[in-house]
């Protein structure tokens, strides 16, 4: 169980220490940051959806510039991003050739499939 006290320790520093922030991106980002970090992830990100849906900003952790850059532009949202901001709920991700890829992903993009017990 000491486990489960440290991770209940771990996120009231978190909420301490985002009460503190000033800037909405920067609390935002400490958010990415903090729960790679409580769920041992190695990456993270978070997207901001403005007014029309549309993904205006995407935070990341434990992703370099140089992949970053290579990734490209920002994801919108027409892909499985999409499908989960539409809908949100669970979706088993594959490299199936047989399960069709969200309109609008990247051609590296998982495939993506709804899971009936999501919903």
């Amino acid at each position: 169980m000491a486990g489960i006290h440290e991770r209940y320790e771990r996120l009231l520093e978190t909420g301490l220490a985002l009460a503190g922030e000033l800037s909405l991106l920067v609390a935002l980002q400490r958010i990415v940051e903090l729960a790679a970090e409580v769920t041992g992830a190695r990456h993270g990100a978070l997207g901001v959806l403005g007014r029309d849906g549309v993904i205006t900003e995407f935070l990341t952790t434990g992703v370099t510039d140089e992949e970053r850059a290579a990734i490209g532009h920002i994801p919108v949202g027409r892909g499985i991003l999409g499908m989960l901001i539409a809908d949100p709920g669970r979706c088993a991700c594959t490299t199936s050739p047989t399960t069709p890829a969200p309109p609008g992903s990247r051609p590296t993009t998982r495939r993506c499939a709804r899971s009936s017990a999501a919903r």
